[in-house]
């Protein structure tokens, strides 16, 4: 009976693990409306989330660093608390191919080189 409690609340915290994604579209329906300052500005605003990201990946990494080190104490129920998800890579990512985009348009536009 104690077995089927702790299957249950295994699952319920795995479910909780991380956040879901919010990656940045790639492109943005006022695109051609950018000035070079806009798409300057744009890109330092993505520099910065980059930067915020990492943050957030080492912090995820570190605790999952001490979860798993206590995990052979309280055998494997730490290790459903491990953040596994792939959050940080696809916003990255998005935010990648957005800066791509956005030197793109500048290109197109003949905005000085940054």
């Amino acid at each position: 009976m104690q077995l089927k409690y702790i299957l249950a609340l295994s699952l319920i915290l795995v479910a909780c693990g991380g956040r879901p994604p919010d990656p940045v579209l790639t492109s943005q329906p006022d695109d051609a409306k950018l000035t070079c300052a806009q798409i300057g500005a744009e890109k330092v605003s993505l520099e910065h989330r980059a930067y915020e990201l990492s943050i957030e990946e080492y912090e995820r990494d570190q605790k999952n660093i001490i979860i798993a080190s206590v995990g052979w104490i309280l055998l494997f129920i730490p290790y459903l608390l491990l953040e596994n998800s792939e959050t940080i890579d696809i916003e990255n990512a998005a935010l990648y191919h957005r800066s791509q985009e956005l030197t793109k348009i500048a290109e197109r536009l003949g905005c000085p080189a940054e």
